[in-house]
């Protein structure tokens, strides 16, 4: 009796181990749908796991050196391109741009030269007039023909100096602009790595990181025979933890490269986020048909 009632135990815990192996395999599998097997003869690929990310993040940088003045924003903060971030000390390029500017509007020098044209061409006329009747020495006419020329050679230096000016203006305009930071792209503030009174150089320009948001990029590393079928643009169902509804993604990326250690291609796809439903960061898996 007692020899029959071990049989039965021990039956009864083999029976257990292989009820519990096979849940197993029938969850990692994909339940019954999974027992199909496509044309390639692998198995059926479903629920690959995978992430969210940001679908870019910016280190904005400052194209000038100096002391940041101020930051206009703060972590968190949603902004749009072209929004002013923050800014540097600007004083001295503010002075420089003021005499630019006053260099460029005066007109003194250039009238002064083009009254002395007109004197000097006035001159010439008189004498080459005198000289067609008989009453200027042809040496005088020559020298004033070239005292004329002289003239008109210093409007023409004033006139390239107003330019030149013009130019030096735009240029300290230019540099003066570049103290101040914009967001390149619309998308949220996440991390402030310059606060007022410290230095950026051009070793180390990174003032703000910048994330888009609208848009994510989800990435998984799928078997390498099913992600041969996987082509950039191709619609792929992504679905999140419940509630959450199954979303589109649109494949990006196929990387041409396939991990030797783990037999996986890197593959990313595009998730429109416009609505802000999702975080950067979350669980997510792919879901691929046979």
């Amino acid at each position: 009796m007692t020899h029959f009632c071990h049989k039965l135990v021990t039956g009864r815990s083999r029976f257990l181990d292989l009820l519990a192996a096979s849940l197993v395999l029938w969850f990692v599998c994909g339940a019954s749908a999974d027992d199909r097997q496509p044309a390639d003869g692998l198995p059926f690929a479903a629920g690959i796991p995978g992430y969210t990310e940001p679908y870019r993040r910016v280190h904005v940088a400052c194209a000038e050196s100096g002391i940041v003045a101020a930051v206009a924003v703060r972590v968190g903060q949603r902004v749009q391109a072209g929004d002013v971030l923050a800014t540097l000390e600007s004083t001295e390029q503010q002075a420089l741009l003021e005499l630019a500017e006053h260099q460029t509007r005066a007109e003194g020098r250039l009238e002064a030269t083009l009254a002395e044209a007109r004197l000097r061409q006035s001159r010439l006329d008189n004498l080459s007039e005198l000289a067609s009747q008989g009453y200027a020495n042809p040496e005088e006419v020559y020298r004033a023909r070239m005292e004329s020329e002289v003239a008109d050679a210093h409007v023409r230096a004033a006139r390239e100096e107003r330019v030149a000016r013009a130019l030096e203006f735009r240029k300290i305009q230019a540099q003066l602009d570049n103290r101040t930071i914009r967001a390149p792209l619309s998308g949220v503030l996440t991390e402030i790595l310059k606060r007022p009174g410290e230095f950026v150089s051009y070793n180390d320009p990174n003032v703000l990181v910048l994330v888009e948001l609208d848009r994510l990029l989800a990435t998984f590393y799928v078997p390498a025979p099913r992600a041969v079928a996987l082509t950039p643009g191709r619609k792929l169902p992504i679905r999140f933890a419940p509630p959450a509804a199954p979303m589109e993604g649109t494949v990006e990326v196929v990387s041409p490269v396939t991990d030797a250690e783990s037999g996986t291609v890197r593959v990313q796809l595009v998730l429109d986020n416009s609505d802000g439903g999702h975080r950067a960061g979350e669980r997510c898996s792919l879901e691929l048909s046979p």
